[in-house]
């Protein structure tokens, strides 16, 4: 093609040339007009060599383009045939197909002062999060599809939580692992296989085995997961079923340092050892009962599984201090999008070991710490935003807690409301105000009760992408005013002052202001 190229052209402008010089001579024209056709052949000449040169080059990307193509798809073809050759079948690999890597995670970090010294953050779950953090926290996930057959695509999921309180430049473990001065935990909180189009005509069926965040449901504004079930486990996901999907799994999430008491050959003695607790887990989700409108229900068997041993030589039963057996937590979600924005409301019930998490949002976790045999309770939250504007936004939760035999309570109840609200000043800057109060009662089996409350007021100038309450990364500057009203709640005749200096480390103070500049982000 090149040789063609170059001859068509070249006698294409000789021949031109000839023809201009020939006419020019028959006319006996003068020297002016030979030189011009001179000129004119040259140029075309010239054009003939560019012409050639951007073949050749043209040529050059195709073939290094061609051969990256090879090369991946060689890559590709690797990976199946070494499956194939294991399974003893044939594959093919989709087209179009090639490895990938993902990266994600979210963080927060900045710095402040309050009107005790260091940036405070107090009861966040209760008044709300923003102006009220003082930690450095981060989630780094990273995954890959290592290779998609026949529509059958296998994903691996990582993902490493690193905290620490921000107070130090180099916040570092020791040697041995431990945290150094309490400054930094790291911690892997997933690593696990994901097979999506496994199970014929279930083309959204997931199957999964690892260590998992399993379909955990949060609220932003107060940082609480009122679904929270995550460990190590397995299971089935998204299985079609109707209008809606079921998913099933079994999760791992032991608690450590149980106090356990035995006796021996008349040796009465106690030792603090893990609690294996095993989540069958089961949820429905996905059902619309009109446009809009989206559901999901959800329950939860905690089962413990204490084990035998021995210690200090002698044989330890697998029964805990606090025996509190199987427990249940049952969830339904309502949700309704419109074009404003949304409204979700939930309806919570569990007993037993699980029934403070109807107190504290904790979303699942299993307290062997004390007697919750007979423990029950339930909450209802609200949650949603609106865009009241095409500048103005208001996100919003309020959560009603109650739960009775916990412990050594007889009734403990809780109500949470806090609001942020958001101005769009222009593309990349907003206002932010935040509104949070709580107010908490306990009686306890003694006769003492205690009732504390508490508030936050927070002011914040933010700078984001774009538009919404949460679109991220976002920068933002806040002066933040926290109160805290009544008792500590303890089991006391006298059981002292609600105290925000008491949390935090600072003085037994009951109002606190806090300063400071924050990042968060998440991608």
């Amino acid at each position: 093609m090149k040789g063609a190229i170059k001859f068509s052209t070249l006698a294409a402008a000789v021949l031109a040339a000839s023809m201009t010089m020939y006419s020019t001579n028959a006319a006996a024209a003068g020297q002016a007009d030979i030189d011009a056709a001179l000129a004119a052949a040259r140029e075309a000449v010239a054009a003939a060599q560019r012409a050639e040169a951007a073949a050749v080059e043209a040529k050059r990307a195709a073939e290094a383009a061609q051969a990256k193509a090879e090369a991946e798809s060689a890559r590709a073809k690797a990976i199946v045939d070494q499956a194939a050759a294991k399974d003893g079948k044939a594959a093919s690999v989709d087209v179009g197909w090639k490895p990938s890597f993902d990266f994600h995670g979210y963080f927060r970090a900045g710095v402040g002062v309050s009107s005790n010294g260091a940036n405070n953050g107090w009861n966040q779950s209760k008044v709300g999060r923003l102006g009220n953090e003082s930690d450095t926290y981060s989630e780094l996930e990273f995954g890959t599809e290592v290779y998609k057959v026949n529509g059958v695509s296998f994903y691996i999921d990582s993902l490493v939580q690193l905290n620490s309180d921000g107070s130090d430049d180099g916040e570092e473990l020791k040697n041995d692992g431990t945290v150094k001065d309490d400054d930094m935990t790291v911690s892997l909180r997933q690593f696990n296989l994901q097979v999506k189009g496994l199970i014929p005509g279930q083309p959204n069926a997931v199957v999964w085995a690892g260590k998992r965040y399993y379909q955990r449901a949060d609220i932003h504004i107060i940082d609480k997961k009122y679904i929270n079930i995550a460990g190590s486990g397995a299971g089935i996901e998204y299985l079609q079923a109707g209008p809606g999907t079921f998913s099933f799994a079994w999760i791992r999430k032991d608690q450590q340092q149980i106090n356990y008491d035995f006796e021996d050959n008349g040796y009465l003695g106690n030792y603090n050892g893990d609690l294996n607790v095993n989540y069958l887990d089961a949820r429905y989700a996905g059902w619309a009962p009109w446009q809009g409108a989206w559901t999901q229900f959800h329950v939860a068997a905690a089962i413990p599984n204490g084990a035998d041993g021995t210690y200090n030589g002698h044989n330890v039963s697998g029964d805990p201090e606090f025996d509190n057996g199987t427990s249940f937590m049952g969830t339904i979600e309502f949700s309704q999008n419109f074009s404003a924005g949304y409204n979700k409301t939930v309806l919570q019930y569990a007993n037993k070991a699980l029934a403070h998490n109807v107190i504290d949002m904790d979303g699942g976790w299993y307290d062997a710490w004390k007697d919750n045999e007979d423990a029950k309770g339930f909450q209802i939250i609200n949650t949603g935003e609106i865009n009241i504007t095409d500048n103005f936004s208001l996100n919003h939760v309020l959560q009603y807690g109650y739960a009775s035999d916990m412990g050594n309570e007889d009734d403990h109840s809780i109500i949470r409301a806090v609001a942020r609200a958001g101005y769009q000043l222009t593309t990349y800057t907003r206002l932010l105000a935040e509104v949070g109060s709580y107010w908490e009662d306990v009686e306890y089996k003694s006769g003492n009760d205690a009732s504390q409350d508490g508030q936050k007021y927070t002011l914040a100038y933010a700078i984001a992408p774009g538009k919404g309450l949460m679109s991220r990364p976002e920068l933002r500057v806040y002066a933040s005013y926290l109160v805290a009203n009544g008792d500590s709640l303890t089991d006391s005749a006298n059981p002292g002052i609600n105290s925000i200096g008491a949390v935090t480390g600072g003085s037994s103070d009951d109002t606190e202001w806090n300063f400071g500049v924050q990042a968060e982000a998440w991608w």
